[in-house]
């Protein structure tokens, strides 16, 4: 496991190549209304060195809902009524839809 790796002063240049197993890195982005920006994370994270394993668009009631985007990690969407801003709602909802070793 990756955590169990002493890393001093987090100098990981002074690892070896891959000391360990890579964790499964999962990605929640939290939506509301805003498709531009969404595009525009969807293209960074598509272009990570180390890709995550799963992307969770949790959206916060958009109206309509985001589609999830295609040509990179998986990807699903989950929803919730729009009450109000409710960002750390969302958020949960998108880390109980994960099952990486890592969250983001």
């Amino acid at each position: 496991m990756l955590t169990d790796i002493l890393v001093p002063g987090n100098r990981y240049d002074l690892l070896d190549a891959h000391p360990a197993p890579r964790p499964d890195v999962s990605v929640v982005v939290v939506h509301y209304r805003q498709p531009d920006q969404l595009a525009r994370t969807w293209h960074a994270l598509c272009r990570q060195t180390l890709p995550p394993v799963e992307v969770v668009i949790a959206d916060d009631g958009s109206d309509p809902p985001p589609v999830a985007p295609t040509g990179g990690p998986p990807v699903r969407v989950v929803t919730q009524a729009d009450r109000g801003f409710r960002a750390a709602a969302a958020r949960n909802l998108g880390v109980a839809a994960t099952r990486g070793e890592v969250l983001v």
